[in-house]
């Protein structure tokens, strides 16, 4: 039996056996010995899994922003308060006055969720309603999953516009969750105006006060 042949690894020069039959390939391309092969097998692996971590946030948008940029938001001390929630049972609600950056900052919080490996699922203001539409009266299957993914985003609560039947869903999936997983919401009105908005507004507003930190986003962008 021949002799094996000794190369130095190419990328920490150990030195790596190799046979004399493949000895002038290795030479004209290199090897690796088995610990840079699991590095590089490792490194491979979390570069897949960042861009589908990636591709998941993005069929997230709209109702998510994927161009935000935290140096950019309109109110960044309202943003900065936001962006301390950190994931448990308690939810969030951003609330204020348009275009102060309320979708953006919640971008923010899902993009880092997604990439800590949660299941988000973001429906926009008429979200709910075209799922519920979509799947007629198969839609039990849809409204579990909603009450059991890790991070359900409502964008724009307030201008929701549901059936009777579609309402009484919509809060069933929210109850589901209050107290146990989080939900992080978004509109432009105080609790007292969203009541009027459904026909369960009272209980509605209840809970996500009960089980929801609230940051306002108002004229001014204060600590």
């Amino acid at each position: 039996m021949s002799p094996e042949t000794f190369l130095p690894c190419k990328a920490c020069a150990a030195p790596v056996a190799v046979s004399p039959i493949v000895a002038a390939l290795a030479q004209a391309h290199g090897v690796l010995c088995p610990a840079c092969v699991l590095a590089s097998t490792e490194q491979d692996y979390q570069r897949r899994a960042a861009t589908n971590r990636h591709a998941r946030f993005l069929r997230l948008c709209p109702p998510c922003f994927s161009d935000t940029e935290a140096a950019k938001l309109p109110q960044p001390n309202r943003s900065a308060t936001a962006l301390k929630w950190h994931y448990g049972i308690s939810g969030l609600v951003l609330w204020g006055v348009k275009a102060s950056g309320k979708s953006r900052t919640a971008s923010l919080i899902i993009e880092r969720e997604v990439n800590a490996g949660r299941r988000v699922v973001a429906l926009g203001s008429g979200g709910f309603k075209a799922g519920c539409e979509e799947r007629e009266w198969k839609r039990g299957r849809w409204l579990k999953a909603l009450g059991r993914v890790d991070i359900l985003f409502v964008d724009d609560i307030d201008k929701m516009s549901l059936t009777n039947n579609q309402e009484a869903d919509f809060f069933a999936v929210l109850n589901d969750r209050m107290g146990r997983l989080p939900t992080l919401v978004t509109g432009n009105t105080r609790g007292a105006e969203l009541e009027t908005r459904f026909r369960l507004g009272g209980v509605l507003v209840d809970r996500i006060r009960r089980y929801c930190y609230s940051v306002h986003f108002g004229e001014l962008d204060s600590k």
